[in-house]
């Protein structure tokens, strides 16, 4: 019988040599899940990923890893405020991970700000050396632009700001920028998204799946109407909907999904981008 955690050599893994075992990598931290021969460690909040045995060939078996930044918030504007970018978007394999700690750092999402603000911008997420950016914030006041960011926030009567998100440690990066706003009633300029600009003026843009689970993350927030037609609504990946009148109620980003929020009209406070996530999956046996 191979002991816990390895496997015949030849007859595992078709190599051209006979004897011999090969060691899997075994892992600690976050919230962790099987599917098969696959484990999958989740985090939505900040920690350690503790690699306890390495694979005898990394280079065998890449690691899965995605990391999402912080969404955006939504500005504030006595017209319509921008919208909040999408947390920056980062996906790839990693062949490097031998046994020890390595830190992970969940970005927080921006605060929708009131009194005719820019929305603040999202905070970063880390991984072995990675790092996606923060969602820019939306514009604010009378003719503010939208903040740059992993993808940039959607502007209040003007422009939006630019996606910032380079690739990273060896990973791809998605990230993509603000929508403009327009002046009067129209809305604003709705965030960018992971897979598409945020609308000019309108909707958030869309963000962008990660083939390993079938989930869309980082979607723009949607920008803000004072009245008429609906507001923006949020781009798939946990954007947030736009007030769709003065002093209405504006969709947070969902947390876990780095979605930007909604622009806010006059709106109460309490509404902020979505924190974001950081996903590793390995073959275990």
């Amino acid at each position: 019988m191979p002991l816990l955690g390895t496997r015949g050599g030849a007859a595992a893994r078709g190599f051209g040599f006979s004897g011999g075992s090969e060691t899997f990598m075994e892992a600690t931290g976050g919230s962790i899940a099987t599917s098969g021969d696959f484990k999958i460690h989740t985090f939505t909040s900040s920690g350690t990923f503790e690699v306890t045995t390495e694979y005898s060939d990394p280079s065998a078996y890449p690691v899965e890893v995605l990391v999402v930044a912080g969404g955006g918030g939504g500005g504030d504007g006595t017209g319509n405020g921008g919208a909040g970018g999408a947390g920056g978007y980062l996906e790839g394999t990693f062949t490097n991970l031998t046994e020890g700690s390595y830190p992970v750092s969940i970005g927080s999402g921006g605060a929708t700000r009131t009194g005719n603000q820019n929305g603040a911008g999202g905070s970063n997420s880390t991984f072995n050396g990675a790092t996606a950016n923060g969602g820019g914030g939306g514009g604010g006041g009378s003719s503010g632009p939208g903040l740059s960011g992993g993808s940039g926030g959607g502007g209040a009567r003007a422009g939006g700001g630019s996606g910032n998100q380079g690739d990273s440690a060896g990973l791809t990066g998605f990230g993509n920028n603000g929508g403009t706003g327009s002046g009067g009633t129209t809305v604003s300029g709705g965030g960018g998204g992971a897979s598409a600009n945020g609308s000019s003026p309108g909707n958030g843009g869309a963000g962008r799946e990660w083939s390993p689970n079938s989930t869309t993350y980082a979607g723009g927030g949607g920008g803000s109407r004072q009245s008429g037609p609906p507001a923006g609504t949020g781009g798939a990946g946990g954007g947030g909907n736009g007030a769709g009148s003065i002093g209405g109620g504006v969709g947070s980003g969902t947390n876990g999904l780095g979605g930007g929020s909604g622009g806010s009209c006059d709106s109460p406070g309490g509404s902020s981008g979505g924190s974001g996530t950081t996903i590793i999956k390995y073959r275990f046996q």
